[in-house]
């Protein structure tokens, strides 16, 4: 009697072993979530359960990695990374979410002027085409600050040059006196005599311009009009220099 129990149980369990294979065969042709689920809960201690819980897993990764590429937005790669982070997909998931990242980063300072901000981001992510974009506008901006000191500095000399003049004029609408430097003969002479006057005594003179004055036929060499005791003043410094002069009156 033992025997024959031993036996039907053997052949029953040799019926079961059958039952499975053709079962998990067929599991593993459907190949989806849904099969593997059925064959687990049918079979859960089958060796063939491991290998089924692991196909279930990676079949939600590919799934769960085909959704984010849709959305192919960084909290979507962040999403799958967190859930699957050993999935086969998860090293081009972080290249993807890297690049969205510096691709976001850079759209938050392509408008800035912070040059201190955009060097170093040139410099963190060198080798990118966003470190390439940061340079240029580093560039651009150098080039603006350049162009607009450079205005500023034209516009600074013309004001100053403005404001010689104006005193030049307000000194040659009350000057009464002049200071004579020299006598030549002829218009070249004279032309000459004022440029070279004014390179060696600039520093004496300043702002007094020089003029030539044309009487019978010679030509004085005499500064702008100005006040009798500014005219002193200016011929006693040009004499200490050793510049032979007079005061005289317009």
């Amino acid at each position: 009697m033992t025997i024959r129990i031993l036996c039907l149980m053997l052949v029953l369990g040799l019926f079961g072993c059958d039952r499975q294979g053709e079962q998990w065969e067929e599991v593993q042709q459907e190949d989806t979530i849904a099969a593997y689920e059925a064959f687990v809960e049918s079979y859960p201690d089958s060796p063939k359960a491991e290998r089924a819980r692991n196909r279930i897993d990676a079949l939600r990764a590919e799934q769960a990695w085909v959704d984010a590429q849709e959305r192919d937005k960084m909290e979507a790669y962040r999403e799958f990374l967190e859930a699957h982070p050993d999935a086969a997909a998860a090293d081009e998931a972080r290249a993807r979410l890297q690049t969205l990242e510096l691709e976001a980063a850079w759209q938050e300072l392509a408008g800035s002027d912070d040059l201190d901000a955009l060097k170093a981001f040139a410099t963190e992510h060198a080798g990118s085409s966003e470190a390439e974009l940061a340079r240029e506008r580093v560039s651009e901006l150098e080039a603006q600050a350049e162009a607009e000191h450079r205005q500023r500095e034209r516009e600074r000399e013309r004001q100053q040059k403005l404001e010689r003049e104006r005193e030049a004029q307000r000194q040659a609408e009350q000057g009464t006196h002049r200071v004579q430097l020299a006598v030549v003969r002829g218009q070249e002479a004279a032309d000459s005599g004022v440029e070279q006057l004014q390179r060696r005594l600039g520093e004496v003179l300043g702002d007094v311009g020089l003029e030539a004055q044309q009487i019978n036929g010679r030509y004085r060499l005499v500064t702008q009009p100005m006040s009798r005791e500014q005219a002193r003043q200016l011929c006693g410094a040009l004499k200490q220099r050793g510049q032979d002069c007079l005061v005289r009156q317009r």
